[in-house]
């Protein structure tokens, strides 16, 4: 014998329903990665890169940027204690890091996704 769902199990199911349907996105944030004090941002729109180089020591830092094309983009910071904001032509950015230059090899965070 077959039962059919009747009443309140239909009207539970169908108000779950709405709700994934209606549901909000991820709020937007801002992204940051961090070379000692050096950092790096990536905005809540995800199409501006900001490199900012706080320890005046006279090592550049530069963020390295891959947008959804997997296009590659490099914004450097050479100013000491001071920002370079970039939005080339950005679809949208998906990995970024942070690196100082260093003689010898650069020290670089890890890839991180934005």
């Amino acid at each position: 014998m077959r039962r059919a769902i009747t009443g309140t199990p239909i009207v539970a199911m169908t108000m779950a329903a709405l709700i994934v349907a209606t549901a909000e996105p991820a709020a937007a944030h801002y992204t940051y990665v961090y070379q000692g004090n050096d950092f790096m941002s990536i905005n809540s729109s995800h199409t501006t890169a900001t490199v900012c180089d706080r320890e005046n020591d006279g090592h550049a830092v530069y963020g390295d940027v891959i947008d959804e094309f997997g296009r590659r983009f490099r914004v450097y910071d050479t100013y000491n204690s001071s920002c370079t904001s970039n939005e080339p032509n950005f679809a949208r950015i998906m990995d970024f890091r942070l690196c100082e230059e260093l003689s010898g090899t650069d020290a670089c965070t890890s890839w991180r996704f934005a």
